[in-house]
Formats: structure tokens, sequence, C-alpha cells
């Protein structure tokens, strides 16, 4: 099941993100993309987060079928403890969350 948002320009969604140990991390948005997809800006404990394009902001878009894609983001160093996860709309849409993982390395 996917967690539904149609989210306006400006609109944000705060997560907190459990981080049991310290260290380097790949965080991934297991996201729907479809025609109608808003673009979001991630940001962990107020920093944007860059996607592995380089790119401050993902479009969850597809050109025609809704997809469930994992959005990969560039490795980061996370301190142990409750992290503050926003997804922030930066153009209106539908996003549609499905799951957040953690990768340590």
């Amino acid at each position: 099941r996917l967690a539904l948002w149609r989210a306006a320009k400006g609109d944000k969604l705060k997560l907190s993100l459990p981080v049991e140990k310290a260290g380097r991390a790949t965080l991934r948005l297991v996201a729907l993309h479809r025609p109608d997809g808003a673009t979001v800006r991630l940001l962990l404990d107020g920093r944007p987060l860059v996607a592995g394009s380089g790119a401050e902001q993902v479009r969850l878009q597809s050109d025609f079928a809704p997809r469930i894609l994992n959005v990969n983001l560039k490795p980061l160093t996370l301190q142990a403890g409750t992290r503050e996860l926003i997804i922030e709309c930066v153009d209106a849409g539908v996003v549609g969350l499905d799951y957040l993982w953690l990768k340590t390395e």
C-alpha cells in the first residue's frame, strides 16, 4: 500500500528517521512516479539531500504508466539518534510513498 498525498507547492511532510548507529549510510526513497507526480526535495535535519544525479530536486513523474521506483540519494554521514526527514513539495502534484530504507556502509 502507498501513502498518497496530493501536495501543493510548499507543502511539507515531516518524518522521524531513527538512526541506531553513527556512520556512513545511503538513504533510498521508494516512491510512485506517475504523469501528475510532484517534484520534491528531501531535507535531513534541515540540510538538502542530493540525488545520485547531483540534483537537489526529485521529479516523481513518468511519461505514461505509474511506476514504483527507487530514488537514489548520495551517501552521507549520519549521527545516531532520531533525525528529522522533510519531504517538501517544490512543484504541486501527487506524492506516493511506498517506503524508505537506510543502508549502512
